[in-house]
């Protein structure tokens, strides 16, 4: 709910200008993306690799 509340005063601050205060959202909006696709990728291959190591191991045996 403070969440809610936040954004429903912030809009009321800004009012008409949203579209220059969107301005200054355009750098840490890439930089978050970028950070989430490296965490997400990071995230999908150490998952292949523990898949495919007990795959490895009963194939050993």
């Amino acid at each position: 709910m403070p969440w809610t509340y936040g954004l429903a005063y912030l809009g009321v601050v800004v009012g008409e200008n949203w579209e220059q205060v969107l301005a200054y959202f355009d750098l840490p909006t890439l930089l978050i993306a970028g950070a989430l696709i490296v965490i997400a990728g990071i995230w999908y291959l150490r998952r292949r690799k523990q898949s495919k190591a007990p795959a490895e191991t009963k194939a050993a045996d």
